[in-house]
């Protein structure tokens, strides 16, 4: 079958390269004239590179997905693992065999991916090395697709059931749970206020996946405070939509607008709350950066809550060692009018993450003010994927 290999001639050796580091370019997602390469660069940078060739000529896009990295081959095998969130969320690994393949009498480095786990399929995945030059179709017995996907790289599948938290930071993230599958966050935070009064919460979180690129999300928290009993807290839902995905500048961008209701008695606002917010995700290096910019409007007349409040938040999910991982957060909250106003809070958050199991993931830290009336705190918590419930995209 014909297939652009990079769009370009490929030139091969007998001798296998010493690592998988290089561009591979994916037969399952390339076709004649619109060729997608995994470009694993040296330094753990994992990308995609759309070439494509039309009427106009030749055009190239690069995006960063994440950071890959593997244990090396050895007698030609060995593992391979993608990471889309750095110190965020578990890597996806599968085992490779690479190889050489004849084409047009040229011995050319073959990767070879066992058991690819996608969104939308599993199974083997089949890379070819790719040159530079432009030139031609080449020639090869390996099926590929009828189209190519420039939704496809990379980083760009990764395993469904693999965690994405948002906690424990005040911040979230661009991505959503894979489509039918459903992921529990919770924990237990204590807040130690300036007046020496205490409150204890339990925020707890289901995610449930509904599309691709979009996520309901519904808050469950309960609480305590000096004087006020535990119990149920307000409950809040939310609907994620990533609108913008791999962009060169903006990288993926989502908006959550969500809603919560006075049920939590005295453990909440006793207001109906309407919020919007705009999140942008990116990788820069190693680092995970999550960057939001929120909105909160509110029912009633101000004395038990403030009618406007916004929020912004810098989150970094940074990769220490092996499964450990350390998430560091900037935060505030600006100064609010009414009777219920409060002034301006900063804070920061950070601690340590570790990654127990693609599944599971454990986290605890800590809040400290560096603005404001926020109050000092400890937290410790746990997002876990459920597995799939339903079959839909």
């Amino acid at each position: 079958m014909a297939l652009v290999i990079g769009c370009a001639t490929v030139r091969g050796s007998a001798v296998l390269p010493r690592g998988i580091a290089g561009e591979w370019v994916d037969l399952h997602k390339s076709a004649p004239g619109d060729t997608m390469v995994w470009p694993l660069a040296p330094n753990g940078d994992d990308g995609l590179l759309e070439v494509r060739i039309d009427d106009s000529g030749r055009h190239e896009s690069r995006r960063q997905y994440g950071r890959w990295e593997s244990g090396g081959a050895v007698g030609g095998t060995g593992e391979i693992c993608f990471l889309r969130r750095p110190g965020r969320e578990a890597s996806s690994c599968v085992d490779f065999a690479l190889d050489t393949v004849m084409i047009d009498g040229a011995a050319v480095p073959r990767l070879r991916l066992r058991g690819y786990v996608g969104e939308d399929s599993t199974g083997d995945r089949t890379l070819l090395a790719r040159s530079a030059a432009v030139v031609r179709p080449v020639s090869t017995s390996t099926p590929v697709s009828s189209g190519a996907s420039p939704a496809s790289g990379g980083g760009s599948n990764y395993h469904p059931r693999a965690v994405q938290p948002e906690r424990p930071s005040v911040a979230t993230h661009a991505g959503t749970v894979a489509p039918g599958y459903a992921e529990l966050e919770t924990g237990v935070e204590h807040d130690r206020f300036a007046d020496g009064t205490t409150a204890l919460g339990v925020p707890t979180e289901l995610k449930v996946g509904l599309a691709r690129t979009m996520q309901l999300s519904i808050g469950l928290p309960a609480s305590s405070s000096t004087g006020v009993p535990f119990g149920a807290g307000d409950i809040s839902a939310g609907l994620k939509w990533r609108i913008v995905e791999d962009h060169p500048q903006l990288h993926d961008v989502a908006v959550l607008p969500s809603v919560k209701f006075a049920t939590g008695g005295v453990r909440g606002t006793g207001t109906t709350d309407a919020s919007l917010l705009l999140i942008d995700s990116r990788t820069i290096g190693p680092i995970g950066l999550d960057l939001n910019v929120g909105a909160t409007w509110r029912s009633g007349d101000g004395t038990q809550a403030p009618r406007f409040s916004s929020l912004w938040t810098a989150s970094a999910g940074i990769p220490l060692r092996g499964p450990f991982g350390l998430a560091l957060e900037c935060y505030g909250y600006p100064g609010t009018s009414g009777p219920a106003g409060d002034p301006p809070i900063v804070a920061l958050l950070a601690g340590p993450t570790v990654i127990v199991h693609s599944v599971l993931e454990f986290d605890v830290g800590f809040i400290t003010p560096i603005h404001g009336p926020q109050p000092h705190a400890l937290y410790a918590g746990l997002v876990t994927n459920m597995g799939r419930f339903a079959r839909w995209r």
